[in-house]
Order: C-alpha cells, then sequence, then structure tokens
C-alpha cells in the first residue's frame, strides 16, 4: 500500500476511534436564538479539535509509538482499587499525555464548556 494510501487508511481508522464530547453548561442553553450560534461555535470547535487528535493519532501510528490494534483495543484492564471501577488499555498512559493538553486548549476557548473528552466507541 502506497503512502498516500496508507495515510487515508490511518485517518479513517483514527477517525473512527474517536468520539468527542463537549459538556456543557446548562445556562448555555436557555435562549434558541443564542443556541444556534454558540451549536455553531461548539460544532466548529469540536470539529478542530477532533482533527488534532487525529493528527497526533497519526504520528503516533506512522511513528511507530502505537499499532491499529492498540488503537482499536477493548481489552479493559481494571485498575485496582477504584470505586466506581476505572479502567486502562494498552494504549492510554501513551495517548493521555498527548491529548490532555489539546483536550486543556479546547476546554480553555469557551467557558461554558464544562469539560471536553475523547472517548472511544464503548464510552
Amino acid at each position: 500500500m502506497d503512502l498516500f494510501r496508507s495515510r487515508i487508511v490511518m485517518r479513517a481508522a483514527a477517525a473512527s476511534a474517536l468520539l468527542l464530547l463537549l459538556v456543557i453548561a446548562p445556562a448555555a442553553v436557555d435562549g434558541a436564538e443564542r443556541l444556534e450560534g454558540f451549536d455553531l461555535q461548539a460544532r466548529n470547535i469540536a470539529e478542530r479539535c477532533v482533527g488534532e487528535i487525529i493528527d497526533q493519532f497519526e504520528l503516533l501510528l506512522t511513528g511507530g509509538h502505537l499499532t491499529m490494534a492498540q488503537l482499536f483495543d477493548t481489552f479493559y484492564i481494571p485498575v485496582p482499587g477504584t470505586d466506581p471501577q476505572k479502567f486502562h488499555t494498552q494504549y492510554d498512559q501513551l495517548t493521555d499525555g498527548i491529548l490532555r493538553p489539546i483536550l486543556d486548549k479546547y476546554l480553555d476557548m469557551d467557558s461554558r464548556f464544562i469539560f471536553v473528552v475523547a472517548v472511544d466507541r464503548n464510552g
């Protein structure tokens, strides 16, 4: 597979592994006329954030720091002594350090955002 085609496959794979959530404060949804503008702004911010995260996943994949199997890892390892139970995967320690600054940057873009998270297809 040529480099261009493999980049497209990796970008699609990274995008399908990622769900980005922007959680918005309840006060941000009071008026219908304000909601449309803010919804558009939030969506645009989320799309830019997803793009940055996908770029980082591509770098990890092409640099050999992360495999496709790790990116789609669904073997959740329980973290001892957590209640509610928390889990980790083969890749979360690697990606946490890379994703956290990106997520924090986008969280800071609007005071109505409560948190910004990237989760896998299982939440």
